[in-house]
């Protein structure tokens, strides 16, 4: 009763200032020029890193009263040993940064560990509900440098984001001060630290409108616009260029700013009509939308002409970015080749792309700038190893293919293919498979004759170890949330589960074998844009200078540069609420809200794998595994709970992946069988507001490889049969039986065990569900009629507990004492908890029987970096 008469007058109060900022705080937009444009012409950072007058973005309400977990460490634990965490230079607190929902405003609180010893008495003793955290370390051996590194997992290039028109016009719409600070927000050590980045090749959806800088057909591209204006006069070169000032002078030293180019679409002289152009035309009218298998004119043969000029396109434009003091490091072939989108695009089918990089790309790369890397692919994983065998082969690939020498690696988009609510919650499977095939690939290479060595990669010296054979880079290129804004929606609850997919997708991908993640759009209006076919989206930084402090200039609340009106029923909530409301409720820092900044809570998401995981970094195998209290005392169920916890289950719709993981006794794992044969689970349906049942469709996906959920009843649900095993009953718990199918013959539900042996999540990070013959050892389950557990002993590691998509509680470990520079720590530990409940865990070091080496708790709705 207290709290809820509190939790009434907090609302007569937020809606008392909402109602007085409508008229206090009416904001409108610089007017057009206000604010100075760009940084300096020269591109040098008019903000200096260092600078005492500068703030860190998590501490503009950060106090001593932030909630901090309980945390015990053992600081003389052997296992710390092992990754050189034992050290005169390690740090002597073990130290944890946490952003969490329960006080969005205390983002990247530092928190201690209270230290134990080891000895006598003095020891973790964690609680039977408590999650392992389980870290394989390595060990002291005489092992060769070789073996060694067969031991290892890839090496990360960084993080980072796109530099598109939509970004800098938004930054340029802002003050010099504020320009500065947004550079050391997405750049600079208190900052996220990217040091990836992506550049639109001409215009793509987040551009006000179409444009290339080869606007007349000419074969020769004699015309090439060298000084690229459109990109210089909408702030791109302006902000490239200052971004690498601030990489340079915040982090290690040596540390740059890499930049991938990625191509929409070539000038539509280039281009075949689409169905829509005259049926006399010659090449498409526009840039906007492809023909599929091939959008270029004449196709990709060696002898044609538009596929040669294309490709001398990209030369052209990396020596016009070159004259402006900028290198690229790699290019794509082409954004999302597979897609029929609305606006800028070129199509391209398997056979297609690798055509156009045998004949025509390769080789002017080549000759005009040879240390460019090519990626090809860049779009969703449900294709991704179907594409990418065309180029690498299987076990015994076609390394000596024409495109091969050319390839190297693979871009990867985060979307699904069947709902923006799946996005990057989709393909993980797929990724493990796309990383077994790379290496393989490696291997392939590795193994090949001395010539071949030599023709593929390049004279080597004699005595290299093998980790100079090169293995193809996997770079995760393009991820964001649609429709919209967080500040324009203005719900905390949608903000924070944004944050949390994005590091989920994030953590995913790096233990599945991604070098790298670069974001979408750094910063957009409220709408979400701009972009000229309103295809609005999400950005970690929202742009709102007519709500700078001291600002006298009262305009329309839309930028000069923004052609979408809002509609009827359509509004920006932000822009209803107070900065303090805001501040308080969304936990936007107010200083930088003054500046006319509005940081989401997925950017501090970001920065907690971003600022940590440095380039160098390496994943190290590690997996939240179940709780010692086994199905009695689960990590979200624990003794004298009855159901499961963690809250709705809001991932669970038609589409899911069904996967497998250590069990954890939340709804993500609570299942039912029903009268008419389906194995179902309820999904709370946010947008409705109602609970609804999926189930487990009849058979796997051809793209993804698994079983995905479906609505029940449908024509796609699965029925079975739920046949004993003969001999198991004797208990409750381990009572063992088949799921037979009804509708495919001879077959039973079972696992389809991850490739690239689960990365390093392990084989029990997310196997699939599938159907396989009734005699396969994985094929027996235990079913729990009081927990809803369907689970499984088919791992030696340990059981698993049939999951929709993921668990909410989930880590990624990484060793950093490869990364450049001393920092203290030696191992990066990220723990995410996407449930409704708080949850305790322990950490231990290759087995989940050995001595505690952490014992900690993390709030519900939260992240935590552990630096040790």
């Amino acid at each position: 009763s207290s709290s809820s008469s509190s939790s009434s007058s907090s609302s007569a109060v937020n809606s008392a200032l909402s109602l007085l900022g409508s008229f206090l705080n009416f904001d409108g937009v610089l007017a057009s020029g206000a604010g100075g444009g760009g940084p300096r012409g020269d591109g040098t950072y008019q903000f200096q890193p260092g600078d005492d007058s500068w703030q860190s973005p998590g501490n503009a309400h950060t106090s001593s009263t932030t909630m901090a977990p309980t945390c015990e460490y053992i600081s003389a634990h052997p296992a710390l040993e092992a990754v050189g965490a034992g050290t005169r230079s390690r740090r002597k607190e073990l130290v944890g940064i946490q952003t969490s929902k329960k006080e969005p405003g205390h983002q990247w609180s530092e928190f201690g560990c209270n230290e134990r010893t080891g000895s006598g008495k003095d020891v973790i003793t964690p609680g039977s509900d408590a999650a392992n955290i389980v870290i394989e370390l390595p060990t002291p051996s005489r092992e060769s440098a070789d073996e060694k590194l067969k031991k290892k997992f890839q090496k990360i290039l960084g993080f980072g984001g796109s530099i598109t028109e939509a970004t800098t016009l938004n930054w340029k719409s802002l003050s010099s001060v504020a320009r500065d600070r947004v550079l050391e927000l997405l750049y600079g050590d208190s900052g996220l630290g990217y040091t990836l980045g992506r550049v639109p090749m001409g215009s793509c959806d987040f551009s006000v409108s179409s444009y290339n800088f080869a606007d007349k057909e000419d074969l020769t591209l004699s015309n090439f616009d060298t000084s690229v204006q459109r990109d210089y006069d909408n702030g791109m070169i302006d902000m490239i260029k200052s971004a690498i000032y601030v990489t340079q002078h915040s982090w290690e030293e040596g540390t740059e700013l890499s930049l991938v180019a990625s191509p929409w679409s070539p000038p539509a002289w280039m281009k075949q009509p689409l169905p829509t152009d005259p049926f006399d035309a010659t090449h498409a009218r526009t840039m906007e939308q492809t023909v599929l298998p091939e959008c270029l004119r004449e196709g990709t043969s060696p002898q044609s002409r538009y596929a040669r000029a294309w490709a001398q396109y990209f030369s052209e434009f990396i020596s016009a970015y070159k004259g402006h003091g900028i290198d690229f490091w790699a290019v794509t072939v082409q954004n999302e080749p597979l897609s029929l989108p609305k606006f800028e695009a070129c199509g391209h089918d398997k056979t297609t792309e690798e055509e156009f990089v045998t004949n025509h790309l390769g080789p002017v790369l080549e000759e005009d700038h040879p240390n460019i890397k090519i990626l090809a692919y860049d779009t969703n994983k449900d294709q991704c190893v179907d594409f990418m065998e065309h180029f690498w082969g299987g076990d015994s690939g076609p390394i000596e293919a024409a495109a091969t020498k050319y390839i190297d690696g693979a871009a990867l988009h985060w979307y699904s293919r069947l709902h923006p609510d799946l996005d990057g919650g989709e393909g993980a499977p797929n990724m493990h498979r796309l990383k077994a095939l790379a290496s393989q690939h490696g291997l392939n290479v590795q193994d090949a004759t001395e010539d071949k060595k030599r023709r593929l990669l390049g004279e080597k010296p004699e005595g290299k170890a093998k980790e100079d054979v090169k293995e193809p880079i996997l770079l995760d290129t393009e991820a964001t949330h649609c429709v919209s804004t967080g500040y324009a929606i203005g719900n905390l609850r949608t903000s924070w589960q944004r944050a949390e997919r994005s590091a989920h997708a994030i953590l995913s991908q790096l233990a599945a074998g991604s070098n790298g993640w670069i974001e979408w759009n750094m910063m957009l209006d409220p709408f979400g844009g701009p972009n000229h076919v309103e295809n609005f989206c999400d950005a970690p930084l929202v742009a709102v200078p007519h709500r700078a402090e001291g600002l006298s200039d009262f305009i329309q609340p839309v930028p000069s540069f923004e052609k979408h009106q809002l509609q009827d029923g359509e509004s920006i909530k932000g822009e209803y609420e107070t900065k303090f409301s805001l501040s308080i409720t969304m936990g936007y820092p107010m200083s930088l809200m003054n500046l006319g900044v509005v940081v989401q809570p997925m950017y501090y998401y970001m920065g907690h794998i971003s600022r940590h995981v440095r380039p160098g970094s390496r994943p190290l195998k590690a997996i939240v595994d179940e709780s010692t209290g086994g199905i009695s005392s689960r990590t979200f169920r624990p003794t004298g709970r009855i159901g499961s916890g963690g809250g709705y289950n809001t991932i669970a719709r038609d589409g899911t992946e069904v996967t497998f993981w250590p069990c954890e006794g939340s709804t993500r794992q609570s299942w039912s069988f029903s009268i008419a044969g389906e194995l179902q689970m309820v999904q709370y349906n946010r947008k409705r507001g109602s609970m609804e049942c999926v189930s487990l469709a009849a058979v796997a996906d051809p793209d993804l490889g698994g079983i995905l959920l479906t609505q029940c009843g449908g024509p796609d649900s699965g029925l079975y049969d739920m046949v004993a095993v003969e001999g198991s009953f004797g208990g409750t718990a381990k009572n063992l039986v088949k799921f037979r199918s009804r509708k495919v013959p001879d077959t039973c539900l079972g696992i389809r065990t991850l490739a690239n042996d689960g990365g390093s999540y392990g084989p029990r990070g997310g196997a699939q569900a599938t159907m396989l013959p009734c005699e396969d050892k994985s094929t027996m389950w235990s079913l729990s009629t009081e927990t809803g557990e369907v689970s499984s002993t088919y791992f030696a590691q340990g059981d698993v507990c049939m999951t929709t998509g993921w668990p909410f509680l989930q880590a990624g470990v990484f060793d950093t004492t490869e990364v450049p520079g001393e920092r203290g720590n030696k191992m990066t530990m990220v723990v995410l908890n996407e449930s409704e409940d708080d949850a305790a865990f322990v950490v231990r070091a290759n087995d989940k029987k050995s001595s505690p080496l952490l014992k900690s708790t993390i709030p519900a709705h939260s992240i935590q970096t552990f630096l040790i």
